[in-house]
């Protein structure tokens, strides 16, 4: 399943009632509180370029929207098709995917599941906060950040909070969050490949509420007729406990990150397709080495990303 989220032009409401703030300050804010369980409900949408940076030609402009439910208890994602339905359900004992054009129902062990039975889709994932919380705690430290101004996101006021690098051989330039100015979570997230134009990748919620959400959300069982199919997606070790997926290795520092996610054999036939979104921002790739399969993937081109390849287990 692609990332959740949504791309809209920011409205310019509110510019003039925020208090000015400190980049550094609204950084701490925002990574505070993604640390924290987040209950939260809401729809978005995301729309992404499928040409890499460097393409000449602009490519084919995706969008997809959802709707979706998060709490410490879990995390349900509904992608909105025009006919059928793709649905993520999570929480810490299991989780489904569930594909209704198919009716089939993939039922993922509990060993897994990744950071609270959520975050379990690697680097830019169904859970909009798992993504953020990952890339800022890559990039963050390698990055210039400014408060480039304010605007209304799901009617929430927001600050536009932006993370900039200087690092040689990473598509992604830019990075701007809409950052709540109540609750400090990011509603907006747009990724630029160049100084100038439109995001390669805008994810943004177009309606949010914070109030609480029933647990029973977080349950899920399969239709009567529907096919259901064991699948142990990651396998392996967990990186310094790094939150984004258990079974991780990372190579290179900041912008110039590059993630191994360990997968199951049954499920390697075009795997890369399950990550559209680096098409936009990196790159993404499919290795077999020593017998194991892996998806690698980074703000990088191809080539560089599989320079890492010989550092596989």
């Amino acid at each position: 399943m692609v990332a959740t989220g949504a791309f809209f032009v920011a409205q310019a409401s509110g510019a003039n009632r925020l208090p000015k703030v400190r980049p550094a300050t609204l950084l701490a804010d925002t990574m505070r509180a993604l640390s924290h369980p987040i209950s939260l409900s809401g729809q978005v949408s995301a729309d992404w370029n499928v040409a890499r940076a460097g393409i000449r030609y602009p490519g084919l402009l995706q969008h997809a929207s959802f709707r979706i439910w998060r709490s410490d208890q879990g995390l349900r994602v509904a992608e909105i098709l025009p006919f059928g339905e793709h649905l993520v359900v999570a929480k810490p004992s299991v989780a489904w995917l569930w594909d209704s054009q198919t009716m089939t129902a993939r039922r993922l062990a509990s060993s897994n599941i990744t950071t609270d039975g959520a975050n379990f889709s690697p680097s830019i994932t169904a859970d909009p906060f798992a993504m953020a919380r990952s890339v800022l705690n890559a990039v963050a430290p390698y990055s210039t950040v400014s408060v480039s101004g304010t605007a209304t996101i799901a009617g929430h006021s927001a600050y536009l909070l932006n993370l900039t690098t200087d690092q040689r051989h990473t598509h992604v330039r830019r990075i701007v969050l809409g950052v709540d100015a109540t609750t400090h979570l990011p509603l907006m997230f747009e990724f630029f490949n160049r100084p100038s134009g439109p995001p390669a990748v805008a994810i943004r919620f177009t309606s949010v509420s914070f109030h609480s959400v029933n647990p029973s959300l977080f349950s899920f069982t399969p239709p009567k007729h529907a096919t259901v199919v064991p699948t142990p997606i990651f396998a392996g070790r967990a990186l310094n406990n790094r939150p984004v997926a258990r079974s991780t290795l990372t190579f290179g520092r900041g912008w110039r990150t590059v993630v191994a996610w360990k997968i199951s054999r049954d499920l390697s036939n075009g795997a890369v397709d399950a990550f559209p979104l680096w098409n936009a921002v990196g790159s993404a790739t499919e290795v077999t080495r020593h017998g194991k399969t892996w998806i690698l993937g980074g703000f990088q081109a191809l080539p560089r990303v599989e320079r890492h390849v010989r550092n596989l287990p």
